[in-house]
């Protein structure tokens, strides 16, 4: 994965003293492995002296400037994971230690339970085609099962300033924090930065039947999804977890969603076979699109990646969908016409 200066790393002087203050003097590694997989923060498997492996996490510097989507990270991380577990949702890892203190390391840490089992993108491609059918069919189930925890608000997972009542005021605060990242950071993405906006609210309609907040895990690419002998086993990197609609989860995005992840979530009618979203949920989905799209468009930047490949790429897939979006035309009251 791309090198990112969000990526607080530790020495291993370091990690030995958080490992002691989180298990116990007597507890030391006897294994560490910086785990590279990752964008944004700095993590190492480790296997401490008493035969126990854990997940190490570690947020970046408090003077590294994020995007606005990236607000309480690890808080946001911790809490969803054990909210989804107390929920009875299988596979989120334990929680052995969270720390934001600043006293042991020089920004919040975490230290979690080591999932068994590999990452769906490590092994996707030497599967079958029916084996990776039942993995996608199986996260759909997965993530249907999590979206039906339910919260009181929309917007971030923890942060009471950036949730509201309802969802279409909550992904326009969301939206519109993401576009001014992009235009304080001057980059150019192929439209109007003034034009989103403004689109999105002729649109607001289409957001009203969203009622109820849903818990997001909203990062389940294929590398957070641990699989073993063909079956999923659970999810890791909970710190995007939000409240909103089930349909903004990354599964559901132009670039990965599949008839299978669709059959496994609901999307099946009496004989199995799919049946098609809604219109509104189709705007709704590509709404969303619009929004990861600039994310990983702007993280390239915010992040100073070594390279702009993914923002060409991304760049590709945005500006068909920004495109479909802007040939949408609706009434005053959310009709077509």
């Amino acid at each position: 994965m791309a090198d990112a200066i969000t990526k607080n790393l530790q020495n291993e002087e370091d990690i030995f003293r958080i490992c002691q203050s989180a298990f116990g003097e007597a507890k030391v590694p006897v294994h560490i492995r910086e785990l590279t997989d990752g964008f944004c923060n700095a993590a190492y498997d480790i296997t401490l002296n008493d035969g126990r492996s854990a997940i190490l996490k570690v947020a970046p510097l408090s003077d590294v400037k994020m995007m606005s989507c990236e607000v309480e990270l690890m808080a946001a991380e911790v809490g969803a994971m054990k909210l989804a577990a107390r929920s009875g949702i299988k596979g989120v890892p334990k929680v052995y230690f969270y720390d934001d203190s600043r006293e042991i390391c020089n920004s919040a840490y975490f230290l979690m339970e080591k999932l068994d089992g590999v990452s769906y993108a490590s092994v996707r491609e030497h599967l079958s085609e029916s084996e990776a059918a039942w993995i996608n069919f199986q996260t759909g189930e997965y993530l249907r099962s999590l979206h039906e925890i339910k919260g009181r608000q929309f917007g971030h997972f923890c942060r009471k300033e950036l949730q509201r009542e309802n969802w279409f005021d909550a992904f326009e605060l969301l939206l519109g924090r993401i576009v001014k990242d992009g235009m304080d950071a001057h980059i150019e993405i192929g439209v109007p930065y003034e034009d989103i906006q403004d689109l999105l609210v002729k649109h607001k309609a289409y957001f009203e039947e969203v009622r109820e907040a849903s818990l997001l895990h909203w990062d389940s690419w294929d590398g957070n999804i641990f699989v073993k002998d063909g079956k999923l086993v659970g999810l890791i990197d909970w710190e995007r977890s939000m409240w909103g609609d089930p349909l903004m989860e990354d599964r559901f995005r132009f670039h990965t969603v599949n008839q299978d992840f669709l059959k496994g979530y609901g999307y099946r009618d009496s004989q199995g076979d799919v049946v098609e979203l809604s219109h509104a949920e189709q705007i709704r989905c590509k709404w969303y699109d619009v929004y990861l799209y600039l994310i990983m468009m702007f993280e390239v930047f915010y992040r100073q990646y070594a390279t702009q490949d993914q923002y060409e790429w991304v760049k590709g897939m945005f500006l068909p969908i920004w495109e479909e979006l802007r040939q949408e035309t609706v009434g005053d009251a959310g009709k077509e016409v």
